[in-house]
């Protein structure tokens, strides 16, 4: 199975909590998390992290990422993009699964999170 998830955040009232989300590295303050996109192929839920993965944390404005900061780890097989290294892991216990991730998308950058795919896709 294939597991797709883009979760938002805003500072505006939103009904889900913000992602559990740390950040160790960044020189300088991050602007606002905009958003958590997650994609894993041929994931087994709640077994060892899949190896094909692809994780992109973005702060900055929605509209306009070169004002943002983006970091990606894994790899996009459709572009060809390539990110840094780290492992995620899949809990699925029902309707919306969580997703957990050690990330090291540039050297000396961490970012360790926990988000709640409530619009996760599975195919």
């Amino acid at each position: 199975m294939d597991v797709r998830c883009i979760e938002f955040h805003s500072q505006t009232d939103r009904p889900n909590p913000a992602p559990l989300l740390s950040v160790r590295g960044q020189p300088g303050a991050l602007p606002a998390l905009t958003y958590v996109v997650v994609n894993i192929r041929k994931v087994t839920a709640n077994a060892p992290p899949p190896s094909e993965f692809e994780v992109s944390v973005t702060f900055g404005p929605v509209m306009d990422t070169r004002l943002g900061i983006v970091y990606m780890s894994g790899s996009n097989t459709t572009s060809g993009k390539k990110g840094g290294t780290g492992t995620v892991l899949v809990k699925d216990s029902g309707k919306d699964p969580t997703v957990s991730f050690d990330l090291q998308p540039q050297a000396g950058i961490v970012i360790k999170g926990t988000i709640s795919c409530t619009n996760a896709l599975r195919y």
